[in-house]
């Protein structure tokens, strides 16, 4: 009887592992997805995310013939969503929407995360970076950023403003300008955009940021006066609105940005397909057209150019934080 020699046969058992796990990773890579998708978005329904989320989701069922299903799982500045992904059996059937507030800012403002943004995900593709609009109630009465940070100084304290929730990039964006302002007043914070924008309509809140997509059609019909958009451009889905540069806020130089990722441990065959159907829709004439992405710059990058930007990112938001009084409420 032939006998192996133990290092050997050590050897052989290893390399017939690592084929194994070759051959099923390809096997996996051929049939997936075998059944539909879930895709959590950690924000309300109607807001720019939410929007944006279902047009991919909509390219994505139908090249591969298989349903994204979305989900909504808002809360916490997105940290409750996020945290659903990446407690997610790695097997690509639940992947989300993650952005700065969940992957950057949560973790240096001290919120109390569930997940590791560093360890327990895994990126796929950055979405979109998008510019955002400094906007004002109806009854406000001003027409330009200059004139609402005069206005909002007279209000002696006593003015209100709104953002998406507590350190959420917006959140950020509207104390960046009270400090450049000289603003004092008091921050509503809410579960989303779609559940901010029509106490900002109403007037019970005077100003916030929000995004181009949603106010453009709320600004034409004269619900909302749009003032400025950060930046040193303007936004292509709002031309008439000068930019921050133009109106003597330099500083508010913050955009927003999204993408998608899944729960740390995917096999990379899967990431691999995950990100050349999603970056393909994201291409496409069929999304790029949609009025959600009209004022946003197209990213789909690879996983490697993603993760390169995350841990910009970081470094970015670590910085802000400190330089800010936002703290968890």
């Amino acid at each position: 009887m032939l006998t192996i020699p133990k290092k050997a046969a050590h050897r052989y058992l290893g390399l017939l592992a690592a084929a194994f796990a070759v051959f099923c990773g390809a096997s996996q890579a051929q049939t997936y997805p075998a059944k539909p998708v879930r895709f959590i978005v950690p924000w309300p329904p109607g807001g720019i995310a939410d929007t944006r989320s279902r047009s991919l989701a909509q390219c994505v069922s139908q090249s591969w013939g298989q349903q994204v299903v979305v989900d909504n799982k808002p809360g916490a500045s997105g940290t409750i969503g996020v945290d659903l992904i990446a407690k997610a059996k790695p097997d690509g059937y639940t992947v989300g929407f993650i952005s700065a507030n969940d992957m950057a800012i949560a973790k240096p403002m001290g919120l109390p995360l569930a997940y590791d943004p560093e360890k327990d995900l895994i990126p796929i593709t950055q979405f979109t970076r998008t510019p955002i609009v400094l906007v004002a109630a109806p009854t406000v009465p001003v027409d330009s950023a200059r004139a609402l940070a005069h206005w909002a100084k007279a209000q002696g304290g006593k003015v209100t403003y709104g953002s998406p929730g507590v350190a959420h990039t917006n959140h950020f964006a509207i104390e960046e300008f009270n400090r450049d302002a000289g603003i004092t007043g008091t921050h509503i914070p809410y579960k989303g955009e779609a559940a901010m924008l029509p106490d900002v309509i109403a007037g019970r809140v005077a100003y916030a940021y929000a995004y181009a997509a949603t106010v453009d059609p709320l600004v034409k019909a004269g619900r909302l006066k749009a003032l400025m958009v950060t930046g040193s451009v303007r936004s292509p889905q709002v031309p008439n609105v000068p930019s921050a540069v133009e109106a003597g806020f330099p500083e508010a130089d913050m955009d927003s940005w999204g993408g998608l990722a899944g729960p740390a441990g995917l096999a990379r065959e899967v990431v691999t397909r995950l990100h050349a159907e999603w970056s393909r829709c994201l291409r496409s004439a069929e999304v790029r057209t949609r009025r959600e992405f009209l004022d946003a710059q197209i990213i789909a990058s690879s996983p490697a150019e993603f993760q390169v930007f995350l841990r910009a990112e970081r470094a970015r938001w670590n910085r802000l934080v400190k330089e800010t009084a936002i703290r968890p409420e």
